[in-house]
């Protein structure tokens, strides 16, 4: 499954953190576990990742350095003409 995984901090982080965070979003990237990863201006960022569940997805941000002072709010994507199709479909199937 694909999971947006957007993230931002709820306590400050140290330097010796954030280049450990960046050395292991960097390994998530190699390995294909993110797919991308990117920094927000306002702060925080935003990943696309790649895991079996939603739990797993936690399972490994709960590994990296940062984990403990940054909030994540994992949400699953799903195909956007698949899921557009289900939809045109429960609409015809109520007559709308």
């Amino acid at each position: 499954m694909t999971f947006l995984v957007p993230a931002k901090p709820k306590a400050p982080h140290t330097s010796a953190t954030v280049h450990a965070q960046k050395t292991f979003a960097k390994t998530m990237l190699e390995e294909g576990t993110l797919d991308c990863v990117y920094a927000l201006v306002s702060g925080g960022g935003v990943a696309i990742m790649n895991a079996d569940s939603a739990a797993q997805a936690r399972e490994k941000l709960a590994q990296g350095p940062t984990y403990q002072v940054t909030e994540y709010d994992v949400q699953a994507l799903l195909n956007y003409a698949e899921r557009f199709d289900q939809v045109a479909g429960t609409l015809e199937k109520q007559g709308l």
